[in-house]
C-alpha cells in the first residue's frame, strides 16, 4: 500500500457543511496555497456560528464537528 499524504482544510461550521454539500464553492483564506489537488474538509471542534447557520437555514445542533 502506497504511503500517501493527505491534506485537510480545517473549516468552522456551517461553512464545512456548505462546502461539502456544494452550496459554497469558494473558501477565502489569508494565505495563498500551491495545492491543486484533492483535499479533505475537516469540520473544526468549535461551536457553529449560530448567525451563519440561521442565514443558511441550518440547525447548529445538526452540524457535525471535529
Amino acid at each position: 500500500m502506497a504511503d500517501t499524504k493527505r491534506i485537510a482544510l480545517n473549516v468552522r461550521q456551517p461553512y464545512a457543511e456548505l462546502i461539502v454539500s456544494g452550496k459554497r464553492r469558494v473558501e477565502h483564506r489569508p494565505r495563498s496555497t500551491i495545492k491543486r489537488e484533492r483535499i479533505y474538509i475537516f469540520a473544526s471542534g468549535a461551536l457553529p456560528d449560530a448567525k451563519a447557520c440561521a442565514k443558511y437555514g441550518l440547525d447548529p445542533d445538526d452540524c457535525p464537528r471535529g
